[in-house]
């Protein structure tokens, strides 16, 4: 939120503003939020959690190389028809909280990204896998 936040209260109150209301404004403000935004949102949160927890630039940029893929599909599963709903039918004074109820539950599964998942390439085989794999080769 430190991080997030400003940018997303720029681009709500200074960008979304002025692209009309009709499709082809909605439709741009759609391509906006899955492409220059979300990239952008998920930048700073894969770059500044591992600094807040103690890393490095370099362990900040390879955290990002392993897990934004799979973040971004997460992410275009979600937020094309939550901003859909958004940019047509909430009126401009309720898109934030709109989008904030959505976003707390987007940032569970960030902070699972974050803390718990690890791309299967660098999962290492637990102590039992071990043995199987031995006790198998044998």
């Amino acid at each position: 939120m430190l991080v997030n936040g400003p940018y997303l209260y720029f681009v709500y109150n200074h960008v979304y503003p002025r692209f009309s209301n009709c499709a082809l404004g909605t439709f741009k403000k759609m391509c906006l939020s899955q492409s220059l935004v979300s990239f952008t949102s998920i930048l700073l949160f894969y770059t500044f959690v591992p600094i807040f927890k103690g890393g490095s630039l370099i362990e900040s940029k390879k955290e990002f190389e392993e897990k934004a893929w799979t973040t971004m599909v997460r992410n275009w599963q979600l937020w094309p028809l939550v901003q859909l709903i958004n940019f047509t039918l909430i009126p401009a004074c309720y898109q934030v909280p709109y989008v904030n109820l959505f976003a707390l539950m987007f940032n569970v599964y960030l902070s699972y990204m974050a803390f718990v998942f690890k791309p299967a390439a660098l999962q290492t085989p637990s102590l039992l896998q071990t043995a199987q794999l031995h006790s198998s080769a044998s």
